[in-house]
């Protein structure tokens, strides 16, 4: 598995799922890509983010409609046979997979709007009775659903923390969620201090690469602003301004350079 960051902007992404865990995706989707959600019941909440919203039961076939060109498919369904299906549909139609009831999948995916941090595999991803989950009779494509717990998918949504320009992702591939909400809450105040010196090293960047030859010289004097215990004290003291003088100083710019 190897970490990704992603630009979802005008990506199809599909929820096929009503529950918390789909809520829970939904709420950090829908910002950004083009989502839409489909179950026959959805809990409180979905109302209000800025996504298509379906209520309707979803079979092979029906999976297969609205797959069909989609970016990332998140199958967060209560059924296991029915995830499994999905899960193999999406794959399908050549598009990624979350599937949530897999704790190597989605185990650490806690954010600040979760009340524990995890999730419980094959019982909270829809409300129960939410989902048809009778087995197929070949009304739904002819698809022979059974509970393969080796068709699994292919995408993590990790814990994340985000400040200014600053992300950071956090991933135990679902072994321990609690530790991934831990490192979170250790980082959070760190990246926060982090966001100011992030400006004002793209601010350094730009002018040392017009006025300094060499990218080891540049890179030398970036590092030596970074290393700079008067700049972060500055910056942990609010005196941004400061900090950006100090900074300058420490990267050999003039004033006069501004």
């Amino acid at each position: 598995m190897i970490p990704l960051f992603c630009e979802f902007a005008g990506k199809r992404v599909v929820i096929l799922g009503g529950g918390r865990v789909a809520l829970r995706k939904a709420r950090r989707f829908a910002p950004e890509a083009d989502l839409s959600v489909h179950a026959p019941e959805l809990r409180a909440g979905f109302e209000g983010l800025p996504c298509e919203v379906v209520r309707e039961r979803v079979d092979a076939s029906r999976a297969r409609e609205l797959l069909d060109g989609a970016f990332l498919a998140v199958v967060a369904t209560d059924d296991a046979d029915r995830n499994a299906q999905f899960t193999r549909v999406a794959r399908e139609r050549g598009c990624l997979v979350n599937r949530t009831d897999r704790p190597e999948n989605d185990g650490d995916a806690g954010t600040k709007d979760d009340t524990d941090g995890s999730t419980t595999p094959g019982r909270d991803a829809t409300p129960q009775g939410n989902v048809d989950t009778g087995k197929t009779d070949g009304t739904d494509g002819g698809d022979i659903v059974t509970s393969d717990e080796s068709v699994t998918g292919d995408v993590i949504v990790p814990s994340t923390i985000e400040s200014g320009s600053v992300t950071a992702a956090i991933s135990t591939s679902g072994s321990s969620p609690a530790m991934a909400k831990y490192l979170r809450r250790q980082l959070e105040p760190r990246l926060e201090e982090a966001a100011p010196m992030v400006r004002i090293q793209r601010d350094l960047r730009g002018e040392l690469k017009r006025t300094v030859e060499g990218s080891e010289k540049r890179r030398e004097r970036l590092w030596a602003v970074i290393e700079s215990e008067t700049v972060w004290e500055a910056l942990a003291a609010g005196e941004n301004e400061r900090a950006r003088r100090l900074a300058r100083e420490q990267a050999g710019l003039r004033a006069g350079n501004e």
